[in-house]
Order: structure tokens, then sequence, then C-alpha cells
């Protein structure tokens, strides 16, 4: 048995990445603000007639969700690097709300997510993290086979994945996937089907484990997406 928990908010979701260039005064290429909308089915690119895009969430709440499926969730900027090691014992996991409560995909599209998933989205001048906590009644029935970067079996394994459309055009994006035994796997896609398997990102993470589950950090520089240059922040 495997349980697979897509992209930054898990279970179901295609996060939607927007990042803008820094304030004057910031480094080159630092981001203001990261924020993320998530649909639970098809949305019209910049939300069409009859959807409604949650606004921001105000601090300290990281998440807010409308009827229409969609949620927008809020980045935190950390005044320091994360130590990337899996553990999440750095203050921000205790100081910051995690995001949580998300739904299926498969097999019951909607339902509430079997397994409890918490995720962090951070950033600073140089990185996007994005780092869970997952839950699991039954880890006996996890299929742990693959530690190959970019093998196809990692898909059957337990994994977490992680899609950042940079763009905000709900087309293109970035894929990042990992499992229990840190195996890597990632891929550019373009066209909402075209995927490039050999794109091969230079980005970090690790796993852990505790008592019901496992964890995840990953630090992903900006330095290997592609995303607009200056402009309005977008959500």
């Amino acid at each position: 048995m495997t349980f697979e928990r897509t992209a930054i908010f898990a279970t179901a979701f295609l996060a939607w990445l927007s990042a803008a260039h820094a304030a004057a005064g910031e480094p080159r290429g630092a981001p203001q603000m990261v924020a993320t909308a998530a649909p639970s089915a098809p949305a019209s690119s910049g939300g069409g007639a009859g959807t409604i895009v949650p606004l921001p969430p105000e601090a300290p709440a990281v998440i807010t969700r409308a009827e229409s499926g969609l949620a927008t969730m809020r980045a935190v900027r950390v005044s320091q690097p994360l130590k990337i090691d899996g553990r999440l014992d750095e203050e921000v996991y205790g100081a910051v709300l995690a995001a949580g409560d998300f739904i299926q995909q498969e097999p019951t599209e909607g339902e509430p997510a079997t397994e409890k998933t918490e995720i962090w989205v951070l950033f600073d001048n140089e990185n996007l993290y994005v780092s869970a906590r997952c839950w699991d009644d039954h880890p006996e029935r996890w299929v742990l086979t693959e530690l190959r970067r970019d093998n196809n079996n990692i898909i059957s394994n337990e994994n977490l994945s992680v899609v950042l459309d940079t763009f905000h055009d709900r087309r293109n994006g970035f894929h990042f996937q990992t499992t229990p035994l840190g195996a890597i796997r990632d891929a550019a896609f373009t066209d909402e089907g075209n995927v490039n398997t050999s794109w091969n990102a230079v980005w970090s993470v690790k796993t852990g484990r505790f008592d019901g589950g496992w964890t995840v950090e990953m630090a992903i520089p900006f330095k290997s997406l592609r995303y607009r240059g200056s402009g309005p922040k977008v959500s």
C-alpha cells in the first residue's frame, strides 16, 4: 500500500506559486512574497467567471479556503536559512502555523484525507522551503523500494510531491518528489502535459521518521526556477 501526498498542500492539490523580485534594497532575485492557490478541480487561468480565489490569509493564519475549492496559502519569510536535515526541530515550526485539513483526489475526490498532513512553506532571499509532517496509521504497509534518481518506481512508493506553477498560468511548472527514503525525482512540464524528466534541478531534500509517520524538508533555490521578473505580487 502506498500513500501519495501530491503538491505543496498534500493529497489532491496542485500548487500554484507566484514569486516576485525583491523590493528595492534587497538582493536581486529575492522574492517579496510567495503565495500559492490550490484547486481541487481545474480552474481557468487567473480565476474565471464564477471562480472565487480566497484572499491571502492574514498572520498568523497561513491558509484560507473558498467554497470554490480553491485555497490560498501564505509563505513565511525566515531570518536565516533552514538546516535541511529532515528533523523539523527549528523554532520556526513551533512559531509558524502549519497548513492542514487537506482533501483526497483518489479514491474519493473531495473527501477529507484519511491521513493527517502538515505543510509549511517558508522562504528567504535564496530558497523556497517546503516542509511536511506526514502521519500514517500503518507505516508497516509502506512500499519503499527505490533510491535511483528520477526512477518511475518512485511514483509507486510512499511519496510527497510538490508542483510549482511559477508563471501562474496553470499550464507550465516544476515537479519535486521524494519518499521516506529521501529518493529524488524532479521534472519540468509545459502545456499541461509535456513532461521533461531529463530536467534535473539543483535542490536538496532530507527526510526523517517519527512515531506515527515521516517528515520532509526541501530547499529549492529560486535560481533553479524560472519565473517572471519584477512586477506585482500574485496570489
